[in-house]
């Protein structure tokens, strides 16, 4: 007997890291006979299922860390205020790019009450996010998210696959845009839509 584990992924964008949306997964058991070496095996159809992860008008996922400087952080927290989330990692090209965008967003929409910027970092040594934070002025809080893994749990409750991955929160904790360009994001800060 045998097991099948699918996931599909949309192709990642030329300017990500990972492996692009999660689409589909699926799974199935299934035998194989014996003396069936060199013959073609056809299996059942397989049902695949959406991947179950937050999408535009859904609740944020509960997210609990400690920031960079061991303060706690719960997003929950800054209920009120539109939030925006970085998922990122200092050893992802796309998202050292897209840095100096976020720092001038930030300058014009994110020093605000109304408004809130979070970067989730996926680096593994908090020296690596420390250093590089300082060197690029970043001022809004940063939490050490764990390596980069299958097995994190902050990606895999929130379903990011790639990165950079911009998320905007409404006020009231749903997500109002989630791996947004950073066009997409200002427009939606703005008070805007997305795409």
């Amino acid at each position: 007997a045998y097991h099948m584990d699918l996931q599909f992924f949309a192709p990642p964008s030329q300017y990500v890291c990972g492996s692009g949306i999660l689409m589909a997964t699926g799974a199935m058991d299934f035998t194989v006979a014996t003396g069936t070496k060199g013959e073609v095996v056809s299996l059942a159809p397989m049902t695949l299922d959406g991947p179950g992860i937050p999408q535009v008008g859904d609740p944020v996922p509960d997210l609990l860390a400690f920031t960079l400087n061991d303060e706690e952080f719960d997003l929950s927290n800054l209920r009120g205020k539109t939030v925006l989330l970085d998922f990122w990692a200092t050893w992802c090209p796309p998202c050292r790019k897209l840095t100096g965008d976020l720092t001038a967003l930030y300058a014009t929409a994110g020093a605000n009450d109304s408004t809130a910027f979070v970067g989730l970092s996926f680096d593994a040594r908090k020296e690596s996010v420390q250093e590089y934070i300082a060197g690029q002025g970043v001022s809004w809080p940063q939490l050490l998210m764990d390596k980069w893994s299958p097995e994190n749990v902050t990606l895999r409750e929130f379903g990011v696959s790639s990165i950079p991955s911009l998320w905007v929160i409404g006020p009231d904790g749903t997500v109002l845009g989630r791996d947004l360009t950073i066009a997409e994001a200002t427009a939606l800060l703005a008070g805007g839509s997305q795409g």
